[in-house]
């Protein structure tokens, strides 16, 4: 028993590490414009089918397909920023973007997964190829599947790429600017719309490398996608609004509570078991674990972006 709750944990740590690379994708988003992008499931549903098409299908080198993926998630990105947030910028009487694009980035994403539903047919389930070995690696007498250390390696990066270009890099000043204080920075001449732009693509960029990390495992699914959007949500929210460390820590939380429990229990239970996590952590710190509230949620006003 021993062992299968240790697999169980390293199988939660895995799985998390992509909730907690869409929750940075989401944290990213919403601190530079206020938006809950939901569309995000939508790219990683693109991220799982391109790399089931390029890699499984045509074969196509492993690199050459995560170029492919995150340029597909970058066009997610700009096109729900053109849709379901830019024509509300301005717009007569909606004070927040938070809550005024709430329903049409949820609604873009629901279009965009009927779009693809129709397109390669509903219930679609494609096995796809694995990035790295399939045999087990010994590790402190725990046989664990490598590509679960590739799904926390890619994320740690991630996490250490964000810091170092958020601290020593231009473009990282103007994020920081953006996210801090959007205010300040459009009356310091930074183009905001712009800004928000390239933080909707590069979330999406986010969400569709975690569809090809997660492929192999979840299969390239055209239902995918409001799992992962929610997941994802639920990973962000519970890590905290505004913070990154807390979007990675929020997703192995989520993996963990997803994929531990079901060792006792009928898997069909792990949504409710999620859920009910997020409920209880919220209604304890509404801010999240390490959500400093107020600015980050709804930080941009119409205005402004």
């Amino acid at each position: 028993m021993g062992a299968l709750v240790a697999n169980a944990i390293v199988a939660g740590l895995g799985v998390g590490s992509i909730y907690g690379i869409i929750a940075m994708g989401y944290t990213l988003i919403l601190g530079a414009s206020g938006v809950f992008n939901f569309a995000q499931g939508s790219a990683v549903m693109a991220g799982a089918l391109v790399s089931f098409g390029l890699g499984t299908q045509l074969h196509y080198p492993v690199l050459v397909v995560v170029g492919i993926v995150m340029a597909t998630g970058g066009v997610v990105g700009l096109v729900s920023h053109t849709i379901a947030v830019l024509p509300l910028t301005h717009r007569t009487g909606i004070s927040s973007l938070t809550f005024g694009t709430f329903l049409s980035t949820l609604g873009l994403g629901l279009a965009f997964n009927s779009i693809v539903s129709l397109t390669f047919g509903d219930g679609t389930i494609e096995p796809v190829n694995f990035y790295v070995s399939t045999t087990s690696i010994r590790v402190f007498g725990l046989d664990i599947r490598p590509i679960y250390l590739v799904m926390m390696g890619v994320t740690a990066a991630l996490a250490i790429i964000f810091e170092y270009i958020s601290r020593a890099t231009p473009t990282g000043l103007v994020m920081r600017a953006v996210f801090n204080d959007i205010e300040g920075a459009a009356i310091a001449g930074i183009s905001i719309t712009s800004a928000v732009r390239r933080v909707f693509v590069v979330g999406c960029m986010l969400a569709a490398l975690a569809g090809f990390l997660v492929a192999p495992i979840s299969f390239a699914q055209t239902g995918i996608a409001n799992q992962y959007a929610f997941y994802g949500f639920a990973a962000m929210a519970i890590g905290g609004y505004g913070s990154f460390v807390g979007a990675i820590l929020g997703g192995l939380l989520v993996g963990l509570v997803g994929e531990v429990p079901v060792i006792w229990i009928n898997p069909n239970w792990s949504g409710a078991l999620i859920y009910a996590a997020l409920l209880v952590i919220l209604l304890a710190r509404p801010q999240g674990i390490f959500g400093s509230g107020g600015s980050a949620f709804g930080a941009a006003a119409i205005r402004e972006v």
